[in-house]
């Protein structure tokens, strides 16, 4: 009895938790905040463990279906011009190869920055990242199986008609803001 009291009181924190990562406040400040609202120590570190093991914050930090949109748009234009340099360059020389060389480019275009830097440039001009479900830059796989459903037509139907976005979903990452991500990171 006196431990399920603990987690409800557990839950009401994490919502002020969730305010002062949305306003990049630090964990000092946060934990400062909590103990004014009568949180003791063994509560706050329960709190932050949870956030961590689970990292429940990372569904509250997902960007908005607009700037998932402005990501889109902003990559495609970088993916166009990179193609048609790569086709004004090479586009006259015999290969049979050509369209393929294409298609790896566009998919180099986001697997490369997004398992470096979690980032594409349309992510990074927005101010969001890649993240999987603990908040973590995803793996080389997940980004791969990320990359590969972005080929496929639904992509686009997904983006408007479900909660989640295909290449999202099955990949089971998450595009977040990175302001808020760096400030949970920090917590």
């Amino acid at each position: 009895m006196t431990s399920r009291s603990k987690l409800d009181e557990i839950e009401d924190y994490h919502y002020a938790v969730k305010e002062f990562v949305n306003k990049g406040k630090s964990r000092e400040a946060t934990v400062e905040f909590l103990k004014q609202r009568g949180a003791s120590e063994e509560q706050i570190k329960v709190l932050f463990e949870t956030i961590h093991q689970n990292y429940q914050g990372v569904r509250l930090l997902e960007s908005s279906k607009i700037i998932r949109g402005f990501n889109f748009f902003i990559d495609l234009t970088c993916i166009i011009i990179v193609c048609a340099v790569y086709i004004k360059l090479f586009w006259n020389i015999r290969y049979d190869g050509k369209s393929f060389i294409l298609l790896l480019l566009v998919a180099m275009y986001y697997i490369l920055p997004e398992v470096l830097t979690g980032m594409t440039v349309g992510k990074l001009i927005t101010g969001s990242i890649v993240v999987d479900k603990r908040g973590d830059i995803p793996d080389v796989l997940k980004i791969i199986v990320r990359t590969f459903f972005r080929f496929i037509p639904n992509t686009l139907f997904s983006a408007v008609f479900s909660e989640r976005i295909s290449h999202d979903y099955y990949s089971a990452t998450y595009v977040i803001d990175r302001k808020r991500w760096k400030a949970m990171r920090m917590l």
